[in-house]
Formats: C-alpha cells, structure tokens, sequence
C-alpha cells in the first residue's frame, strides 16, 4: 500500500499480553479469567492461552474457586507465592532491613540487623553485605530481581552516597558496585521517597490513579509526584530535596550545608529539638506525639509551629502541581488525628480555589518495619512484569 512502519510481529503481541495478564494480577490479587478479560478489554481466549503459559512457567496458579457468582464457580487466579521471588533492602540509619517477597510483594521471609552504635562504615556494609548473601541464598533459582533503597542523597553512574545527615559514615558509598558486587546481579535503587511511593501505588489502588503527591515525613522530608501510578520527576531512582528547600535564610544550619532548610524545621528531630529548648528535656519522638496527643500545651508549642511551615511549604507546592490527592506519611503520623485534622487545615488555608475543589487528603500508614524494604522489593517486582517475556 506503500505506506511504511513498524512491523508487530504475533509473538510481540503474545509478549504484551503475557505482560498485561500477569501486571493485572500482581496489582489486583486474585481475579478469574472472565474478570482479566473485563478488565483488560479482550476476549477470553487471549487470556486463557495467556494464563496456560504463566501457569506452566510456575508464575501464575490457582486459589480456589469464586462461587459468588450465578453459574459455574470460576477459577480464581493469582501469582503464585512459591514462583519467582524478590528481594528488597533497606539501608536505614539504625538498621539494615531486607526481605524477600514473591511478585505480589507479600513477605516470605524477612532479615534485619540493628544496630546500637555503628563503628565504621564498613562494620554497617559488612551487615548489609551479609543479608543480601542470606536472602540470595534462600531464594536460590527463583531469584527474579533485587531492589534496594537508602536515605541521603547519591550521584553519578556509580550513586555515591553524599550529605547522608544521619549516618555520615556512609557518605561515599559508591552504591551501583556495592550492591552488584553483594548480589551478584544489577540491582535497582531508589531513596526512601520513591520507595514509599510504590510502596503506596501497590497497597492503597485510590491512589494509583489521577495526579498524586507523596510527602514523607519523618527525620527527613521528602516529596514525590505521580500520574497514574507512574513517578514523575524522578532521575536514577532519586525522589528529590524536597525537605532542603531553605525556609529560613540564615536560621538554623543544616546537615546539607546550608541554613534554615524545612528540615531544620519540620522534621521530627526539629520537633524534639523545640520541645528541648522550651522544657528543658530531652525526649524522643515517640514521648513527644504521646504528649500531643493528650493535648499537653508544651508539646503543642513544639510541634504546631513545625506544621504550620509544613502546611506552608506543601501548599505551595500544591498550588503548582494542582495535583488530584495528597498523602502525607511517615513517623509523623504517631501525632495522630489531631495532627491529619490541623495540617489540612493548614494547607487548605494557602491553597488557591482551583486546587482545593478537586484535592482529597489521605494518610496512609507506611510505617511497619519492612515497608521500605518491601518497596524496594516492588521496584525489581515492576522491572520484571515490564521486561516479561523480552
């Protein structure tokens, strides 16, 4: 017809469908073949020869049948647990997390070392270095992809560690050799935020649709943007410097360098700090959101002030992403509902109207010790789905 293009071949299209029957599962958990073709727009016999060869490669396998339906119970589909497997590490300055889940990211198996004093950095990698040995072993053949993810910032080909205000023995880190070394294969790393926010995309399916913003807030502060479950904005795994916005020009020196950064204000260290300087004692964090939580007067004095600028700092950004829905996450969630209640109200007071009309506030609770492993973990689950089948 002298018209020219790319030429799909039968077995590109029998790969994109292989990778969309097994995406949807992972995402939705147990469906039936009809509800696969529903979903996914095709016809049954697509999805019947599709699940025949997920099965036969041990990816995909059966869960009971589904009587709730009129008719003939249907077969009820998921990934199989005991089918490929992956592994997440968390690199967290008081512990090092890592877990292996199957392609669903639920948990089978979980390691972690805490430590009371780190001596060196390489007392801190030679922990690392072993739980990734542990788990590779473990999963042995099934091995499918290894996803890590660490605070601080990292750059460059090989992600050297920088400005890790936590941990500072792990400035220099270079991350990329360390990992491939320790696992034996690339792996894929991400920082905290982005964890979180696949963590999130794969728990709570309201937000992996429309324009999301995830703000994380904890000793650090970070901030990421989806469309559709998809990160924007986000290089090498890397969330960006939300909590290095400098709030206060020359106030309170921060680890990055600078002065009066949000997170020499907002963060949950900053909070503690206030409550010090205003009582005279010194708590951790968890003291501090009991006593807000009560309604103590000192305690409020500490941490409402933080979240006014917190307020602040996000309804600017809000105003302009003009995103769908805000979730805001992490350690500050402890403050409880009266924290949820005040901050929204905060940012509503600086949003303009457009954005307000269409925002919705959620606090979906990430904080249980594996979940920044388990993020990561989704991260290798992701990049296998997509490369399925090539």
């Amino acid at each position: 017809m002298g018209m020219k293009g790319p030429i799909i071949t039968l077995n590109e299209v029998k790969r994109s469908n292989l990778r969309a029957v097994l995406a949807l599962l992972v995402r939705s958990g147990e469906l039936s073949r009809v509800e696969i073709a529903e979903r996914l727009g095709c016809d049954n016999t697509t999805v019947s020869r599709a699940v025949r060869e997920l099965i036969a490669r041990g990816i995909v396998g059966t869960a009971g049948r589904n009587g709730g339906s009129p008719g003939r119970p249907r077969v009820a589909l998921r990934v199989d647990p005991e089918g490929p497997q992956l592994i997440g590490i968390a690199l967290e300055p008081e512990c090092v997390t890592g877990v292996l889940t199957d392609l669903a990211s639920s948990v089978r198996h979980s390691e972690k070392v805490i430590f009371r004093d780190v001596s060196s950095q390489e007392a801190y990698l030679m922990a690392a270095e072993e739980i990734v040995a542990k788990l590779v072993s473990r999963a042995g053949e099934r091995l499918a992809g290894v996803g890590a993810t660490v605070f601080g910032s990292y750059y460059g080909k090989d992600f050297t560690v920088e400005k890790a205000a936590a941990l500072p023995l792990l400035n220099g880190v270079k991350l990329r050799p360390f990992f491939d070394r320790a696992a034996g294969r690339e792996v894929l790393i991400c920082d905290h935020t982005v964890s979180r926010a696949r963590l999130l995309a794969r728990r709570y399916p309201e937000l992996n649709s429309g324009t999301v913003l995830l703000a994380a807030a904890g000793r650090g502060l970070g901030l990421a943007a989806a469309e559709n479950g998809r990160l924007l904005f986000s290089r090498n795994g890397h969330g960006g410097e939300f909590g290095h916005m400098v709030r206060i020009p020359d106030g309170i020196p921060c680890a990055c360098g600078r002065r009066g950064c949000l997170e020499t204000v907002s963060s949950t260290a900053a909070m503690t700090e206030n409550y010090r300087r205003r009582t005279g004692r010194s708590v951790s964090f968890d003291v501090l959101a009991e006593e807000f939580r009560r309604g103590s007067a000192e305690a409020e004095s500490a941490v409402l002030p933080a979240l006014d600028e917190l307020g602040r700092a996000l309804s600017e950004q809000l105003n302009n992403w003009q995103a769908d829905k805000l979730a805001v996450t992490g350690d500050v969630l402890k403050l409880g509902p009266r924290f949820e209640a005040y901050l929204t109200r905060k940012i509503e007071a600086g949003i303009f109207s457009l954005v307000r009309e269409s925002l919705s506030f959620h606090f979906p609770d990430l904080r249980d010790e594996d979940s920044l492993a388990v993020g990561a973990s989704i991260s290798a689950s992701d990049a296998f789905v997509a490369d399925f089948g090539a």
